[in-house]
């Protein structure tokens, strides 16, 4: 198999659990807890498009706003009480890809907040008294706008924060009629709603007419409060408050499968190795490899093989816990630009390539290492090509 349909081979995500029926393609890749300390009330999540980093809201913490790499490792926290206006407990949090920053509507005082994603206040609004319980937003691409969700309705909002004529009322068929969550799907002109405690998605149109339900509830989830899609990964991110953990789903439609083997283990700075991607390994697609490790300027390898295996490093004077995944026939080198490789791949539309399999992993050369063979390893990626 050519080398590049190797490279493109590497697309996984920390683990996949086979999905289950559902009106959508559920595809759940991996999932990290809330570490930051403070305080719990996680109950929105937002993922920057350029970058995959992950915003995660957590209301009773007084550093509110937690930013994640995408890998679940803490960036950096904002607070939005020194804002104007004040968001003292907010409930969700959305990306602007138009202006590279997000927004955000907090239940208490109903109020919406534009903040950078650094923690830089840009100004917001007030909404109308008579909303009920608006904890949910979402950034419609195709209009410019902002649809925050209540009890039982959804509203349309322009930036600057007049109320438009695009909303809609929706009330889930049973359980809470509070729409604790609410994304936009731009290839579909769809949204995604959740209703507080639920452990279900909902599909509607513009006109509130429900169209699909996905259960996540056999994924473990138990209590969804925070709903982003990432169109351009085709992610769906899923915040459960109650057991505080970001839930990572594919929503591609792949004709291909994947499954991610082993864990990786850390580098010098304490970082763990981590293979994910976005895209389909479907021929004639592209898909783009992501691989992570600490900010160094120490060698990222790609290695990649016809034949699974296990061994583990530290039999040959390697680091604890690093393990070979694959056999490794090829091997070629990626350039990291702050500590993260992100590489787009073409697969071939070569019919003669459909059902090949390979098995990909990332290495870092770090002499940092106290060990005779300074090579850190990530997870281990199996991929059938169809």
């Amino acid at each position: 198999m050519p080398t590049m349909l190797r490279c493109a081979a590497a697309i996984a995500a920390l683990s996949t659990v086979a999905s289950l029926p559902a009106q959508l393609p559920v595809n759940l890749l991996y999932s990290f807890v809330d570490t930051v300390p403070g305080g719990g009330g996680y109950i929105g999540v937002a993922q920057d498009e350029l970058t995959l980093d992950i915003f995660v809201i957590a209301f009773s913490n007084p550093q509110s706003v937690h930013h994640f790499d995408a890998a679940g490792n803490v960036l950096g926290t904002a607070a939005t009480t020194v804002c104007t206006p004040s968001l003292p407990s907010p409930n969700d949090i959305t990306y602007d890809v138009s202006s590279d920053s997000l927004w955000l509507v907090d239940n208490t005082g109903g109020k919406v907040l534009n903040m950078s994603k650094a923690g830089g206040c840009l100004g917001g609004w007030q909404l109308p008294a008579a909303v009920s319980n608006p904890v949910g937003i979402c950034f419609d691409r195709a209009s410019g706008t902002l649809f925050i969700s209540q009890t039982g309705a959804v509203m349309q909002y322009s930036p600057a924060g007049t109320l438009l004529g695009g909303g809609f009322s929706f009330v889930p068929p049973t359980g809470s009629s509070i729409l604790s969550a609410i994304a936009y799907v731009p290839a579909t002109d769809h949204f995604l709603i959740a209703q507080s405690s639920g452990t279900q998605v909902y599909e509607v149109d513009r006109a509130g007419v429900l169209l699909s339900t996905t259960p996540l509830a056999s994924y473990g989830i138990v209590n969804i409060q925070g709903l982003y899609y990432n169109p351009t990964a085709q992610l769906l991110l899923v915040e459960d408050n109650t057991l505080a953990t970001t839930f990572v789903f594919s929503l591609a439609s792949c004709a291909g499968s994947l499954q991610s083997i082993g864990t990786g283990c850390l580098d010098s700075g304490n970082q763990q190795l981590v293979l994910s991607a976005s895209g389909c390994p479907d021929l004639g697609d592209t898909v783009t490899l992501h691989a992570m490790a600490s900010a160094t300027p120490f060698p990222m390898l790609l290695a990649g093989g016809a034949t699974q295996a296990q061994f583990d490093l530290g039999l040959i004077g390697g680091p604890t816990g690093c393990f070979l995944y694959q056999s490794s026939e090829a091997v070629v080198s990626m350039a990291p630009v702050g500590g993260v490789a992100v590489v787009p791949f073409g697969i071939p539309a070569n019919p003669t390539l459909a059902g090949a399999q390979v098995f990909l992993q990332m290495f870092v050369l770090d002499p940092l290492l106290p060990v005779p063979l300074p090579l850190a390893s990530s997870n281990a990626v199996a991929l059938t090509v169809q």
